[in-house]
C-alpha cells in the first residue's frame, strides 16, 4: 500500500499536482485516497473531492463508479509534505489493481499565504499558466497502518447557490448569499489583465473579522490576462457575502456549488413563544452548514472539530438522527488525537492540549453509548480513557483533587480570562469528577472493574464541598481555592475614545503623588508586553507576545519597585495590542489620579500614531460569583439543589466596559459599588450550554428560558441568520454551539430524554417552562425513528400526548407540567 507523488516537487507545502492514469475497459469503480486534497475528474467531469479529513490510524479511502471511464485525472493540494495519491481500480471479474500514474505540477497555483485555523492555503492562480508535460511518478510513502479504510460517511448532499442580491460599490462588486454557505466557489465574467481579488466577508460592518481590522476573512486571487475567464475554488470556502475587485471588467455569475453531510431533518419544535421557534430555525440552518465530514466549530475559520461537538453531537442526533459522524468523532479524538497519555484538540491536528475538553470526551463516550448502545465503538476507545485517567491521577493533590492544571495545558472553561483557573479549579474538578462517574459506568458496561474510579469520585466530591464552599454565599461556590482577590486599577485600551480592537501598541500616562520620597511597590498585568517609565525612565520592557490562551494575568501580576519623588510623579504605561484583551491592570500604594491619557503609539518607539484622549480609570475586582464554575459543578452532579444556580443570575449583569468579551447583555456603569458586586455570566454559548443543563435538570425551566431569551435575545436583535460564537457580534457569526438551545427545546420542554435510547427506553419528562404549548419530533433511533410529542396547557392542567415508536419502552414523569395532566400515549 504505497502512494505515488511527483518529481519535481519540494515537499515543503502548498503544491499541487494533477496525475493522470488510463482504464481498461471492463473497470467498474476506483478506491482513492490522496494527500491531502483531490478533485477527481473523467472526461472533464468532476467525479468527486476528498478524502474524508483524518490522520493514522483511521485513513480512509473513498470509491466511485467507472462505468464508461476511460481515463482519470486526480488532482492533489498537500497543504503539507508532497502531493501523493493512492489508487485501487476494481474490474468486472472481482479483481483489482493499482493504475500506473503520470504526473505534473501544477505551476498555475502560486506561493500563497494561510489563511486560519485550518482552512489551508489562499489560492493565488494564474489562469492563463501553460500547463507543464506528464511524466512518469514516483513512488512516495507508505503509510504505517496496514490499509486504508472504507468511508464511513455516506455520500455528501451537493448543489447549487446563487446570491440573493448583488450590487457594485465602486470598484467593489458585492454578492450577497443571505445565510453562511459553504462549497466551492465558480465564477464566469471578464476580466483585465492583473490581478482580482476574491474575498470571503462574513459581515460588511461585524464579525471576527471585522474586528482584527479586516473586511475579508481571507482572499484568493487570480492573475494573468485579460478576457473571459472562468474559475472554480479547489478548496471548500464559506461566507455569507462574495467581494470581487481588481482587474475585473464584469461578472457574469457569481455561484457555489455546496456540499455537505446528507442531513433529514427529522426532528422538529415549536411552541407559543415566537423567539423560541426563530432560534430553533436559525440553529438548524447552523448546525447543517457546521456538518460535513467532521463537526465544524466554524466553517469559515476554524474548520475543524474542536470539543464543540458534545453539543454538536447531542443536537444532531435528536433533529437529524446523526450518530455515524459522532462515531468517526470520537474514534478520532481518541485514537487520532492521543498524545502522549492525553487526548488533544482538535481532531486529527491535535496542535493543543485543552485540559477540560479531554474530560468532556469521557463524558461525551459515556453519552454516545446511552443513546447508541454501541459497546464495541466504546471498548475500542476504552484504552486511551484509562490512558487520559492515568494522565490525570498523577496530577492530583493529597485530597484527590486535580491541581496547577494551568501549568499542564490550557484549561478553557469558557471564553472569558476573569474566569480564575490556577491552584485548584472547581469548574475543572466537577468536570474531573464527571468524568471518573462516567469512566466507572463504561467500566461496568464493559465488564472491567470500576471499583476504583468509583472510590475517587466520592473522594473527590467530598474534597469539592469542603474545598470550593463559598465563604459568604453557603449554598455557592468560589472559582478556585486561591483565587488572588485583589483589586486594580484598569483600562482597556480597545474601549476608551479613539481606540480600537487593532494596532500596535497603546500608551497610558496617569499622576501619581505621594507626600515623601522613596521606594513604592507596583503590581501591573497585561495579556502581552508591557513597558514602564516613571519620570521618563524606564523601569521595565518585556516583549512577550500577544496570546489568547494566556490565563488572567491580574491573578499573577508582576511587580517593580517605583521610585517616587515627593509630590507629583508621572508614571507611564506602554502595552502591546492583543485582539482579544488589549488590557491593563495595576495598583499602588500611593495617591493614583482618578484618570488618565491614553493615546497609540509604536511599540518600540512608543511614538505617538493618534490622538490622546482623557479616560477614566475605574477599580477593578475579580467576580463575587461565576454561572460557569456552577454550570459545570450542576451538570457532573455536584449540586443538591438550583440555589446556587439561581444565586448568579442576578437582575443586571453589571460591568464597566464593553470589551471584547463582554456580553452584550451586560449593564455597563461606572458606579463602583455595583461593580463590587458584580456576577461573571457564562461568556459563550459552551459554557452557558452546562449551565442551563443544570438550570433544567434541578427543576428551573422558568429560569432557563429567561437565560435564553436574554442571551440569545442578543443574537436575534442583531438580525442573525446563523447561530454566533459569542454574546456580542465581535467574534463568529456563525458558530455551532450557537445552536446550544435546541437541545433543550428537545430534551427539556418536548422531555424526551436521549439518555437510555440505546437500551431502547424512552424518559418522559416534559416541562413547558411557562409556555402555553410545545409540540415536536425528537429522533430516537439511527434509522430515524421518533417520538412526537403535544403539550398544551389549559385553565385546568395540561393536556399532554406522546407517540412513540414500536419496540421503546417508556418510562414517564409527569411531575413538572401542571397538574391534573390528562395523558394520552400511542405505540406502547
Amino acid at each position: 500500500m504505497r502512494l505515488f507523488t511527483s518529481p519535481g516537487v519540494s515537499g515543503n507545502g502548498n503544491e499541487y499536482v494533477t496525475f493522470r492514469c488510463g482504464l481498461p475497459r471492463g473497470c467498474t469503480g476506483i478506491r482513492i485516497y490522496a494527500d491531502e486534497l483531490y478533485e477527481l475528474r473523467s472526461g472533464g467531469k468532476i467525479l468527486g473531492t476528498g478524502p474524508v479529513p483524518s490522520a493514522e490510524p483511521l485513513l480512509y479511502y473513498d470509491r466511485y463508479g467507472l462505468s464508461g471511464c476511460r481515463e482519470l485525472e486526480v488532482l492533489v493540494h498537500a497543504r503539507k509534505g508532497a502531493p501523493a495519491v493512492w489508487a485501487e481500480v476494481e474490474c468486472a471479474d472481482g479483481g483489482r489493481f493499482e493504475p500506473e500514474w503520470f504526473c505534473r505540477v501544477e505551476t498555475r497555483y502560486l506561493p500563497s499565504p494561510d489563511t486560519v485555523g485550518c482552512v489551508g492555503f489562499c489560492e493565488y492562480v494564474r489562469l492563463d499558466a501553460p500547463p507543464g508535460a506528464f511524466v512518469p511518478a514516483i513512488p512516495g510513502r507508505v503509510p504505517a497502518q496496514d490499509e486504508f479504510l472504507p468511508r464511513p460517511l455516506p455520500p455528501f448532499t451537493e448543489g447549487r447557490r446563487e446570491p440573493v442580491r448583488a450590487w457594485t460599490e465602486g470598484e467593489l462588486h458585492w454578492f450577497d448569499f443571505g445565510e453562511m454557505v459553504s462549497g466551492r466557489v465558480e465564477l464566469a465574467g471578464r476580466r483585465t489583465a492583473g490581478e482580482t481579488v476574491v474575498e470571503y466577508v462574513e459581515s460588511p460592518d461585524s464579525g471576527w473579522a471585522h474586528t482584527e481590522g479586516r473586511r475579508e476573512m481571507y482572499a484568493d486571487r487570480l492573475s494573468g490576462g485579460g478576457g473571459a475567464f472562468f474559475w472554480r475554488s479547489f478548496n471548500r470556502r464559506a461566507f455569507r457575502y462574495l467581494v470581487l475587485h481588481g482587474a475585473l471588467e464584469g461578472v457574469d455569475s457569481a455561484e457555489v456549488r455546496t456540499c455537505g453531510y446528507p442531513v433529514r431533518e427529522t426532528g422538529s419544535f415549536t411552541c407559543s413563544d415566537p423567539a423560541l421557534n426563530r432560534l430553533w430555525e436559525v440553529s438548524g440552518r447552523t448546525l447543517a452548514v457546521c456538518m460535513d465530514d467532521l463537526y465544524n466549530d466554524c466553517p469559515h475559520r476554524d474548520q475543524a472539530q474542536w470539543m464543540d461537538a458534545f453539543v454538536s453531537a447531542r443536537c444532531a442526533f435528536a433533529r437529524f438522527g446523526t450518530l455515524d459522524l459522532t462515531r468517526k468523532c470520537l474514534l478520532q479524538h481518541g485514537l487520532c488525537s492521543y498524545r502522549d497519555g492525553r487526548i488533544c484538540s482538535p481532531s486529527i491536528v491535535s496542535w493543543a492540549f485543552f485540559v477540560d475538553y479531554a474530560l468532556v470526551y469521557i463524558l461525551f463516550v459515556k453519552w454516545y453509548w446511552q443513546v447508541s448502545g454501541d459497546l464495541e465503538t466504546v471498548r475500542v476507545l476504552w484504552p486511551g480513557i484509562e490512558g487520559q485517567l492515568e494522565w490525570f491521577a498523577g496530577r492530583r493533590a493529597a485530597d484527590g483533587l486535580l491541581e496547577h492544571l494551568d501549568r499542564e495545558g490550557f484549561v478553557y472553561l469558557d471564553n472569558t480570562f476573569e474566569l480564575c483557573r490556577s491552584g485548584k479549579s472547581a469548574g475543572l474538578n466537577a468536570l474531573y469528577y464527571g468524568a471518573l462517574c462516567a469512566a466507572a459506568e463504561l467500566a461496568g458496561a464493559l465488564g472491567e472493574p470500576d471499583g476504583e474510579r468509583r472510590e475517587e469520585a466520592a473522594r473527590v466530591k467530598r474534597s469539592f464541598r469542603s474545598v470550593f464552599a463559598h465563604p459568604e454565599f453557603p449554598v455557592c461556590l468560589r472559582d478556585t481555592d486561591s483565587r488572588p482577590e485583589q483589586s486594580f486599577f484598569m483600562v482597556n485600551f480597545s474601549c476608551v475614545p479613539g481606540g480600537s480592537w487593532t494596532g500596535f501598541a497603546a500608551r497610558l500616562r496617569v499622576r501619581v503623588s505621594s507626600g515623601t520620597a522613596g521606594g513604592v511597590r507596583l503590581d501591573f498585568a497585561a495579556y502581552a508586553g508591557c513597558a514602564i517609565r516613571l519620570n521618563g525612565r524606564e523601569l521595565h520592557r518585556d516583549d512577550r507576545e500577544p496570546d489568547w490562551a494566556k490565563g488572567g494575568p491580574m491573578y499573577r501580576p508582576d511587580s517593580v519597585e517605583l521610585p517616587l519623588k515627593a509630590g507629583e510623579n508621572l508614571l507611564e504605561f506602554i502595552v502591546r495590542a492583543n485582539s482579544v484583551n488589549w488590557e491593563l491592570f495595576f495598583d499602588c500604594a500611593a495617591d493614583v489620579a482618578a484618570s488618565g491619557l491614553v493615546c497609540p503609539v509604536e511599540w518600540e518607539s512608543a511614538g505617538p500614531t493618534g490622538a490622546e484622549h482623557e479616560v477614566p480609570l475605574p477599580r477593578w475586582n475579580p467576580p463575587r460569583l461565576s454561572e460557569s464554575t456552577h454550570g459545570y459543578a450542576g451538570f457532573c452532579g455536584l449540586l443538591d439543589s438550583a440555589a446556587a444556580l439561581t444565586s448568579c443570575i442576578p437582575q443586571h449583569f453589571y460591568r464597566h466596559y464593553a470589551g471584547i468579551r463582554v456580553p452584550a447583555f451586560s449593564e455597563i456603569t461606572a458606579d463602583p459599588e455595583k461593580l463590587a458586586e458584580w456576577i461573571m455570566p457564562c461568556n459563550t454559548p459552551w459554557s452557558a450550554f452546562f449551565f442551563l443543563s443544570a438550570l433544567f435538570e434541578l427543576g428551573e425551566s422558568r429560569a432557563a428560558l429567561d437565560w435564553i431569551r436574554m442571551a440569545w435575545g442578543i443574537m436575534l436583535r442583531g438580525n442573525m441568520v446563523n447561530t454566533w460564537e459569542e454574546w456580542t457580534d465581535r467574534a463568529s457569526l456563525c458558530h455551532c454551539w450557537g445552536g446550544a438551545p435546541a437541545i433543550f427545546f428537545q430534551q427539556e420542554i418536548l422531555g424526551v430524554r436521549q439518555e437510555g435510547l440505546g437500551e431502547k427506553v424512552i424518559r418522559f419528562r416534559p416541562d413547558l417552562g411557562g409556555l402555553e404549548y410545545a409540540r415536536g419530533r425528537v429522533v430516537v433511533g439511527e434509522s430515524g425513528e421518533f417520538a412526537e410529542v403535544e403539550l398544551r396547557r389549559g385553565k385546568n392542567g395540561t393536556m399532554a400526548g406522546l407517540r412513540i415508536p414500536a419496540g421503546f419502552r417508556l418510562r414517564e414523569d409527569l411531575s413538572r407540567l401542571p397538574a391534573p395532566v390528562d395523558f394520552t400515549v400511542i405505540g406502547i
